[in-house]
């Protein structure tokens, strides 16, 4: 990145920002084998709720930790820490519990996504999920739920005809695409242009 784009603005920041994110992925691996236990037996493994509380505990110090950064520092672009570092906030605040901080985040996140300084594929998990959470449908087939054949697939879509449309506008690969690399789904709605 530094080869291409030049010296870090704030490399201090961006190595605080990598350290939340280590600290946040830390007990991924272990969610992950809740999931391919659901999937296999049915159920929920009880190592599921330790770990759970432990993320959740995680998460809330790390928001707090994060916003506190963002008051000092500014909200992190790929310019300022990186690519990697800059994606920090969207993790976090992804993770969180309710929709509030989610919500009051969202319009800086889509501008650093449509100024191509931030990601934009967090920005559009972070919509999609406030949208799911809020009962609504979501844009651009982010959020997944397990079906009754414990096979995730997406969330219902708003006009699933269009998603590609809207999720090329950011820069996403087509849907189909997308759900087969992820989660292992066949998307089979036919993709028009408006």
């Amino acid at each position: 990145f530094q080869t291409k784009n030049g010296a870090l603005k704030k490399p201090g920041y961006a190595k605080q920002l990598l350290a939340l994110i280590m600290k946040d992925q830390a007990l991924d691996y272990q969610l992950d084998m809740t999931k391919r236990f659901y999937r296999k037996h049915g159920k929920i493994p009880h190592w599921y709720y330790p770990i759970s509380a432990m993320k959740k505990e995680i998460g809330k110090d790390n928001f707090s930790t994060i916003e506190q950064l963002i008051l000092n520092y500014g909200w992190p672009t790929y310019s300022l820490v990186g690519k990697l570092a800059a994606d920090a906030p969207l993790i976090i605040i992804n993770h969180l519990e309710g929709e509030e901080m989610r919500m009051k985040y969202l319009p800086k996140i889509k501008e650093a996504c449509l100024q191509k300084e931030g990601s934009c594929m967090e920005y559009a998990k972070i919509n999609d999920r406030i949208l799911v959470n809020t009962n609504k449908l979501q844009i651009f087939g982010m959020q997944f739920r397990y079906n009754s054949k414990r096979q995730l697939e997406p969330f219902p879509i708003k006009n699933p005809e269009y998603v590609d449309q809207k999720r090329l506008a950011i820069g996403l690969e087509p849907i189909k695409k997308y759900l087969k690399r992820k989660i292992n789904y066949n998307w089979t709605v036919k993709q028009k242009t408006k």
